[in-house]
């Protein structure tokens, strides 16, 4: 399972929609979202995957 792949499924079990993510991680709209779920794992920064832990309120080492 990739990051992106876990990412999608803690938003989807935090209740949060692409659009909402977007919006805290300071995105016009839930496009990068869906590019970050999709990209393999070497494309995703731990900065990015931190803040979108502590938004899902997970740890990123879930995430990774």
């Amino acid at each position: 399972m990739t990051v992106g792949e876990r990412i999608k499924i803690a938003r989807e079990s935090a209740k949060m929609s692409q659009d909402e993510l977007a919006k805290r991680l300071g995105y016009k709209d839930r496009s990068s979202i869906s590019k970050i779920e999709k990209a393999p794992d070497d494309n995703i920064a731990m900065v990015l995957v931190r803040k979108i832990a502590d938004i899902l309120n997970c740890s990123p080492m879930y995430l990774m």
